[in-house]
Protein backbone atom coordinates (compact mmCIF):
# COMPACT_ATOMS: atom_id res chain seq x y z
CA UNK A 1 0.00 0.00 0.00
CA UNK A 2 1.32 3.39 -0.66
CA UNK A 3 1.68 6.00 2.39
CA UNK A 4 2.51 9.28 3.14
CA UNK A 5 5.09 9.28 6.26
CA UNK A 6 5.72 11.62 8.73
CA UNK A 7 8.74 11.41 10.40
CA UNK A 8 7.76 13.45 13.53
CA UNK A 9 11.20 15.44 14.63
CA UNK A 10 11.62 19.74 14.43
CA UNK A 11 11.04 19.72 10.73
CA UNK A 12 8.50 16.92 10.35
CA UNK A 13 10.60 14.90 7.22
CA UNK A 14 8.02 13.50 5.08
CA UNK A 15 8.55 10.51 2.92
CA UNK A 16 6.54 8.70 0.62
CA UNK A 17 6.27 4.78 1.71
CA UNK A 18 5.48 1.04 0.60
CA UNK A 19 3.78 -0.69 3.37
CA UNK A 20 4.50 -4.37 2.55
CA UNK A 21 1.85 -6.68 4.29
CA UNK A 22 1.89 -10.39 4.70
CA UNK A 23 -1.93 -11.19 3.49
CA UNK A 24 -2.87 -14.71 4.43
CA UNK A 25 -5.47 -16.84 2.09
CA UNK A 26 -9.46 -17.43 4.00
CA UNK A 27 -8.05 -15.39 7.03
CA UNK A 28 -9.65 -11.26 7.40
CA UNK A 29 -5.84 -10.31 9.22
CA UNK A 30 -2.84 -9.06 7.52
CA UNK A 31 0.80 -8.82 8.92
CA UNK A 32 2.96 -5.77 8.43
CA UNK A 33 6.09 -7.10 7.42
CA UNK A 34 8.01 -3.68 5.66
CA UNK A 35 8.13 -0.39 5.33
CA UNK A 36 10.08 0.64 2.05
CA UNK A 37 10.80 4.17 1.26
CA UNK A 38 10.41 5.43 -2.56
CA UNK A 39 10.70 9.11 -2.24
CA UNK A 40 12.55 10.62 0.32
CA UNK A 41 12.01 14.56 1.46
CA UNK A 42 15.67 16.28 0.30
CA UNK A 43 17.84 19.06 1.65
CA UNK A 44 16.45 22.18 1.36
CA UNK A 45 17.68 24.26 -1.65
CA UNK A 46 16.52 21.90 -4.65
CA UNK A 47 15.55 18.93 -1.98
CA UNK A 48 12.71 17.17 -2.81
CA UNK A 49 9.06 18.16 -1.27
CA UNK A 50 6.73 15.07 -0.88
CA UNK A 51 3.28 16.55 -0.48
CA UNK A 52 0.95 13.75 -2.03
CA UNK A 53 -2.32 14.33 -3.44
CA UNK A 54 -4.43 12.80 -5.51
CA UNK A 55 -5.65 16.42 -7.07
CA UNK A 56 -2.95 16.79 -9.21
CA UNK A 57 -2.12 20.28 -9.85
CA UNK A 58 -2.90 21.61 -13.68
CA UNK A 59 0.94 22.19 -13.76
CA UNK A 60 2.01 19.44 -12.77
CA UNK A 61 -0.50 17.42 -15.49
CA UNK A 62 0.38 19.91 -18.22
CA UNK A 63 3.95 19.04 -17.84
CA UNK A 64 3.02 14.87 -17.55
CA UNK A 65 1.13 16.00 -20.81
CA UNK A 66 3.94 17.55 -22.68
CA UNK A 67 6.35 14.60 -21.91
CA UNK A 68 4.40 11.49 -23.25
CA UNK A 69 3.16 13.57 -26.08
CA UNK A 70 3.35 10.99 -28.92
CA UNK A 71 3.98 7.94 -26.23
CA UNK A 72 3.04 4.52 -27.33
CA UNK A 73 3.79 1.34 -26.17
CA UNK A 74 1.40 1.23 -22.58
CA UNK A 75 -1.42 3.33 -21.28
CA UNK A 76 -0.22 5.51 -18.21
CA UNK A 77 -2.98 6.66 -15.84
CA UNK A 78 -1.10 9.21 -13.22
CA UNK A 79 -3.82 8.44 -9.79
CA UNK A 80 -1.14 10.63 -7.83
CA UNK A 81 1.41 13.37 -7.26
CA UNK A 82 3.51 12.85 -4.63
CA UNK A 83 6.52 14.78 -4.72
CA UNK A 84 8.78 18.26 -6.71
CA UNK A 85 11.66 18.85 -6.68
CA UNK A 86 13.53 21.72 -7.92
CA UNK A 87 16.33 21.47 -10.53
CA UNK A 88 17.27 22.56 -13.99
CA UNK A 89 13.47 22.88 -14.18
CA UNK A 90 10.91 21.30 -12.25
CA UNK A 91 10.72 17.15 -11.50
CA UNK A 92 7.15 15.88 -10.60
CA UNK A 93 6.79 12.65 -8.76
CA UNK A 94 4.02 10.38 -9.95
CA UNK A 95 2.14 7.31 -8.69
CA UNK A 96 0.80 5.72 -11.97
CA UNK A 97 -0.84 2.86 -13.45
CA UNK A 98 0.90 1.33 -16.37
CA UNK A 99 -0.70 -1.15 -18.57
CA UNK A 100 1.14 -2.21 -21.75
CA UNK A 101 -0.66 -2.47 -24.86
CA UNK A 102 -0.39 -6.51 -25.46
CA UNK A 103 -3.03 -8.93 -24.93
CA UNK A 104 -3.58 -10.04 -21.45
CA UNK A 105 -0.88 -7.02 -20.02
CA UNK A 106 -1.15 -6.79 -16.28
CA UNK A 107 -1.43 -3.76 -14.76
CA UNK A 108 2.07 -2.22 -13.04
CA UNK A 109 2.14 0.44 -10.32
CA UNK A 110 5.25 2.94 -11.39
CA UNK A 111 6.12 5.79 -10.15
CA UNK A 112 7.33 7.72 -12.92
CA UNK A 113 9.47 11.55 -13.01
CA UNK A 114 8.63 14.04 -15.80
CA UNK A 115 10.81 17.41 -16.27
CA UNK A 116 8.91 20.08 -17.31
CA UNK A 117 11.77 21.87 -18.53
CA UNK A 118 13.88 18.68 -20.20
CA UNK A 119 10.94 16.99 -21.00
CA UNK A 120 13.27 13.56 -19.48
CA UNK A 121 10.96 10.96 -18.00
CA UNK A 122 12.36 7.91 -15.71
CA UNK A 123 10.14 4.95 -14.85
CA UNK A 124 10.51 2.64 -11.34
CA UNK A 125 8.53 -0.51 -11.20
CA UNK A 126 7.70 -0.89 -7.66
CA UNK A 127 5.99 -4.22 -8.28
CA UNK A 128 9.75 -5.59 -9.64
CA UNK A 129 11.04 -6.73 -6.71
CA UNK A 130 13.84 -6.05 -4.62
CA UNK A 131 11.42 -7.30 -2.37
CA UNK A 132 11.12 -10.51 -0.57
CA UNK A 133 8.50 -12.83 -0.83
CA UNK A 134 7.80 -14.86 2.07
CA UNK A 135 6.58 -18.41 2.49
CA UNK A 136 4.42 -18.57 -1.01
CA UNK A 137 2.37 -15.82 -0.12
CA UNK A 138 1.39 -12.87 -2.20
CA UNK A 139 1.72 -9.16 -1.61
CA UNK A 140 -0.96 -6.95 -3.29
CA UNK A 141 -0.61 -3.16 -4.16
CA UNK A 142 -3.86 -1.69 -3.15
CA UNK A 143 -5.25 0.70 -5.78
CA UNK A 144 -6.25 4.17 -4.20
CA UNK A 145 -6.72 1.76 -0.54
CA UNK A 146 -9.99 0.69 -1.78
CA UNK A 147 -9.08 -3.28 -1.90
CA UNK A 148 -8.52 -3.75 -5.73
CA UNK A 149 -5.64 -5.30 -6.80
CA UNK A 150 -2.86 -3.48 -9.33
CA UNK A 151 -0.29 -6.27 -8.82
CA UNK A 152 0.94 -8.41 -7.25
CA UNK A 153 4.52 -10.05 -6.18
CA UNK A 154 4.57 -13.58 -7.47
Amino acid sequence: MLAEQTILTGKDTKNVVVLIFNEKPNEMEATLVNIERVVESGAPLGGTKVDVTTSIPAEAMNAYSKCFEGYVGAKITPLALLATQVTKGINYVFFAEMVPVYPDAKAQAMLITVNDMTKEVSFVDLLASKHEVALGYSFTWLKNGLGKPLGEWP
